[in-house]
């Protein structure tokens, strides 16, 4: 399982309205506990001085990795594909929150051309809407 995959995996377990407050919340990068999954950015506004770190702590049970923002996005992008998929009567708040990641997202350094993201659009959720209601 890769990073991405990982940072998808913490979102999903998630239920749906916590997972659309945590990730209205991510892109100022707060982090989040639920059960024994907990999401911790390295650079958090409220951390303790000396504690920051590079990247985002994510702990699945007794699972720790350290992953980048990027993938942290990412995967929380491809989370809400996999919430409109089974909730499409949330698609405008997670219009929203793709809307938000993508330009947190703009601003981190990019990854080679190769292992580049798909960047969700309005477009793109417009899509998965009628895909999910045929």
């Amino acid at each position: 399982m890769n990073n991405r995959q990982i940072a998808q995996e913490i979102f999903t377990l998630l239920p749906v309205n916590f997972f659309l407050s945590v990730a209205r919340k991510a892109p100022a990068r707060t982090g989040f506990g639920y059960n024994d999954y907990i999401c911790i950015f390295g650079q958090d506004p409220e951390a303790d001085p000396g504690e920051e770190f590079d990247g985002v702590r994510i702990c699945l049970l007794s699972d720790e990795h350290i992953i980048t923002e990027l993938d942290l996005f990412e995967g929380a992008l491809d989370a809400c594909d996999y919430y409109l998929s089974r909730h499409p009567g949330i698609a405008s708040e997670l219009k929203e929150i793709i809307d938000a990641l993508n330009q947190e997202i703009a601003k981190l350094p990019a990854r080679p051309q190769s292992e580049k993201a798909r960047k969700y659009t309005p477009l793109s959720v417009i899509r998965r809407l009628f895909r999910t209601a045929t």
